[in-house]
């Protein structure tokens, strides 16, 4: 099976192909020079650019084959399935694999600012707190540190404040709702990590959310009125090149640890190509290589900029901070932590009560039947009048 995917990966040239990646671009910037961590200075960060390397057909090279290209070897071979009528028809599957090849290139977007390092913050010392997406009320005005904000804010994460404090939020931010995450914990086993693994957006894409009734719920694609899923949205703004830059929403985030997060400045721009609960692994062989964080490296990015958890030694203890700011389409009561203090999600952001991860098998399940051809196709000719009809944003 090894020769025969080697084989039909060097027939189809499906060589992962890196796309440059550029820069953060941040060279002057400062956001009013209100880092209060340390140095005013701007910190400028040069993201690395990938080489493009020739990889030789191997029994390695078989294993990490694109996600697409493996289902429609299997496919071929699968009586059951309608790729099979292609069996024998090289040039139409070709061409089916570089459509969703082409369409998949087409939903990242890799020039622009997307993630971008702030600055140094430093994180008080280590009780074992948790919550995620609890709710608080973002500073009234970004200028100024006192404020009723800080009093949104439970004593157990007061430690936090200063972390919130260096993020540069703007004025569509100010007063409003922002959700806090932190995760104080030690790695339990060799190799694991402290938050998600897995290539992955904050945003699950576009996706229906019912708002009808007590709670929100989730609704199964396709679904009318299906919209992109913000978790927290966010864009880089520079009106010219003279200009400081802005961030406008978006999310912030620092860890204590050095190494144990990577992040691609990049965009999944199209939400069609998100996969349930923001995957986004089948876009690692466009990304090239990614950045790892510094220990205490404040990072911000979008809510559709590609990141993961990398894995780390047993025994590593890891402080985590994460500020959501305010776009936020729903908040999955089952996993985020209320705020004692009583402070709760705008009216506009619904509340789901179901469990996230039960949503995405849900959802999982319904894309795989939903996966079939939009119009019949009962012959080898069809299929080749008619590959534009495959729906590839199913995959």
């Amino acid at each position: 099976t090894d020769r025969a995917l080697i084989l039909l990966r060097h027939m189809f040239d499906c060589t992962p192909r890196s796309l440059p990646l550029v820069p953060s671009a941040l060279d002057d910037f400062d956001q009013w020079r209100r880092l209060r961590t340390g140095s005013t200075t701007p910190r400028r960060r040069e993201w690395p650019r990938r080489k493009k390397v020739a990889v030789a057909p191997t029994a390695a090279a078989a294993a990490s084959l694109d996600s697409t290209l493996k289902l429609l070897l299997l496919g071929l071979d699968d009586e059951a399935s309608p790729m099979s009528t292609l069996r024998g028809h090289a040039d139409m599957a070709h061409a089916i694999y570089e459509h969703v090849r082409h369409w998949r290139a087409s939903a990242l977007c890799i020039n622009g600012v997307f993630a971008a390092s702030i600055g140094q913050v430093e994180f008080p010392a280590p009780r074992g707190l948790y919550c995620n997406m609890m709710p608080f009320q973002m500073p009234d005005c970004i200028r100024m540190s006192d404020g009723e904000w800080k009093e949104t804010i439970p004593p157990a994460f007061k430690g936090y404040i200063p972390l919130i404090e260096a993020c540069p939020l703007t004025h569509s931010d100010e007063g409003k709702i922002g959700y806090l995450t932190v995760h104080e914990s030690q790695i339990a086993h060799e190799g694991g990590t402290h938050r998600r693994a897995g290539l992955h957006t904050e945003s699950p894409g576009r996706v229906h959310v019912d708002t009808t009734g007590a709670t929100g719920a989730f609704v199964a694609p396709p679904a009318p009125g299906a919209l992109t899923f913000f978790w927290g949205g966010g864009h880089y703004m520079q009106h010219s090149e003279d200009a400081r830059g802005v961030f406008e929403g978006g999310i912030y985030t620092a860890s204590s640890v050095g190494g144990s997060m990577q992040v691609w400045n990049a965009r999944v721009a199209d939400p069609r190509a998100i996969g349930p609960l923001g995957d986004v692994d089948k876009f690692r062989p466009l990304l090239g290589a990614g950045s790892t964080l510094d220990a205490g490296e404040l990072l911000w990015m979008t809510d559709q900029t590609p990141h993961e958890s990398l894995p780390l030694p047993a025994g590593t203890y890891r402080q985590f901070f994460r500020l959501v700011t305010s776009n936020v389409s729903g908040w999955f009561a089952a996993h985020s932590t209320e705020n004692e203090l009583g402070i709760l999600p705008p009216p506009s952001v619904a509340i789901i009560s179901q469990d996230k991860f039960e949503l995405a098998r849900q959802l999982v399940d319904h894309a795989k039947a939903a996966a079939t051809w939009s119009s019949p196709c009962t012959s080898t000719s069809d299929i080749k009048h008619g590959v534009r009809g495959l729906n590839v944003g199913a995959d």
